[in-house]
């Protein structure tokens, strides 16, 4: 998503819905909580603090990237892979 590396290059260590906004990659305020809670939801940020009358959202990242949700980590497939031809030979000495 747009939104992710502009947020994640503008603010790396963290920011809150007004900066969000601010940083240009939303064109309202629907938009950058759709977006917001969209992150949220994927994982890959987390809110801090929750927003009060005029105190916005703090959000901050949590250490996973949009890479890691689209294709998984060659660890991952290694470890799958291994976990079911270690099945498939147990399956097949018990026959």
């Amino acid at each position: 998503q747009k939104a992710f590396g502009i947020l994640r290059e503008k603010f790396p260590s963290g920011f809150n819905s007004d900066q969000a906004l601010k940083a240009g990659s939303f064109t309202n305020k629907m938009t950058r909580d759709r977006t917001l809670k969209e992150l949220k939801g994927m994982g890959v940020i987390k809110q801090t603090a929750a927003g009060k009358s005029h105190q916005p959202a703090c959000w901050a990242w949590t250490g996973k990237s949009l890479d890691e949700l689209i294709l998984p980590s060659t660890k991952s497939v290694f470890v799958t892979t291994q976990q079911v031809t270690q099945k498939q030979l147990v399956t097949k000495t018990h026959r």
